[in-house]
């Protein structure tokens, strides 16, 4: 993580935003709880939220209350994420099973999802399983044409079973917030808005909600690229983009000339921190086209 913390004015939007606080719940998923937060009318058409590896459902706080004008959005935690159950093990399959679950308990009919970085690759897997099911699907900055190069997986299964950094406190634990990949710093209002969601108190201090292990998971192979049964939009990063060029053409030769792609030019990889309201914005009319 790398961004800093930036001193600015809270905007009016973001502190409207957090005003519309979700409501809070949980379904079964194998066992295991898969916590959700959602915001809107149960009966308007539905969106849901899949985060990326390490993070958690608070970091769509200020984009969902935007998205849920008409519409009713969910964001899960995936399991071993945020305030869900950890599990023995992690993987793919695992992780698209907790996302049918929450669309199927918690969302009308063919609900959109859009997905984030290691989320995209959960979501293409729910669109191969259950595609006609779905309004469309939103890749954010997600790579899930290829797997993990062998230097990163190699550092990524370190990771999972090393031991988590704790801090002495609150505060140190939230100034030390920082995504690898935004391109500006993240003002405080928002890095200390997701960080305090994202740690929790052990018996020394404080630490991430993550657990470790989910990294060794990451490093799966995924599944061939194959069309989707629904629509489909892959939103690119202008600035760093973790999808390479010759990833790009091959997700537009297989998903075919009915995909939507588009590049949010003054973005990094974290789309929801560097450029919210464009973000939104781009996603509020793919919503307008598919439902």
């Amino acid at each position: 993580m790398t961004a800093e913390h930036t001193i600015v004015d809270t905007p009016m939007w973001f502190t409207r935003a957090l005003d519309m606080r979700p409501e809070l719940g949980s379904v079964d998923c194998d066992g295991a709880a898969v916590h959700y937060r959602a915001w809107g009318d149960p009966a308007d058409p539905g969106v849901l939220l899949v985060h990326g590896s390490a993070a958690n459902a608070s970091w769509w706080d200020h984009i969902a209350p935007l998205l849920a004008r008409g519409r009713r959005v969910v964001a899960l935690d995936l399991t071993g994420h945020g305030d869900s159950d950890r599990r023995a093990s992690y993987g793919y399959d695992v992780w698209a099973r907790d996302v049918l679950s929450v669309l199927r308990e918690t969302l009308p009919p063919e609900p959109v999802v859009v997905a984030h970085s290691m989320g995209g690759k959960v979501a293409f897997r729910v669109a191969v399983e259950a595609g006609d099911m779905l309004g469309g699907v939103a890749f954010l900055d997600s790579n899930f044409a290829r797997g993990v190069d062998p230097e990163r997986a190699a550092h990524l299964v370190a990771r999972a079973s090393g031991t988590a950094r704790i801090h002495p406190d609150r505060d140190s634990a939230i100034a030390a917030f920082r995504p690898v990949g935004s391109t500006v710093p993240l003002p405080h209002y928002l890095g200390g808005h997701v960080a305090g969601h994202s740690i929790r108190r052990t018996g020394t201090g404080w630490t991430w909600k993550f657990d470790p292990a989910v990294f060794a998971s990451v490093t799966e192979t995924p599944i061939p690229l194959r069309p989707l049964h629904c629509p489909v939009a892959v939103l690119r990063a202008g600035v760093d983009s973790v999808i390479d060029d010759e990833s790009h053409q091959l997700m537009r030769r297989i998903l075919g000339p009915g995909a939507v792609f588009a590049n949010l030019e003054t973005s990094g990889h974290h789309m929801m921190f560097d450029a919210p309201r464009a973000l939104t914005a781009t996603l509020r009319e793919l919503l307008t086209q598919w439902t």
